[in-house]
């Protein structure tokens, strides 16, 4: 869960949402390894992550960052994107019943062609997308 600041540091409102964000995200999946708020430096690296934090629940390297708002996320990604010379697929939408993704209206073909098998995958093999966000609909 990626911040400005590392566990705790700035009281700030911004720096607390994302603290609270964890807490909640390990309440309701204590099995997922989670840890936060952190900088993306901290979440990087290892050595320097259990070397400053050893309290750090965080052991492997990451595969998936949390941003603390949609602009920081979109910004990054496409930095990553451009600067990597690689294909960004998405965004997807999550906390949904249904599979869902969004297509930007300047996207290549191939991303066209990698969102669409990837939903439609999801949509035949089912998905847990939403399972943490959305309860189902209550039987008739």
């Amino acid at each position: 869960m990626l911040s400005y600041a590392n566990f705790g540091q700035s009281p700030h409102k911004f720096a607390r949402t994302v603290s609270e964000a964890t807490r909640l995200v390990k309440q309701r999946e204590p099995e997922l390894e989670c840890d936060g708020e952190m900088q993306a430096q901290v979440a990087f690296d290892r050595s320097f992550r259990e070397k400053y934090w050893p309290h750090s629940t965080l052991k492997s390297d990451p595969n998936l960052f949390v941003f603390p708002a949609l602009g920081a996320a979109n910004t990054a990604y496409q930095l990553v994107s451009r600067v990597a010379g690689i294909d960004e697929i998405g965004p997807v939408l999550l906390g949904l019943r249904k599979p869902v993704t969004v297509v930007p209206p300047q996207a290549p073909v191939n991303t066209i062609v990698q969102m669409t098998a990837m939903t439609a995958l999801h949509a035949i093999q089912g998905s847990d997308w939403g399972r943490a966000s959305v309860p189902p609909p209550p039987p008739p």
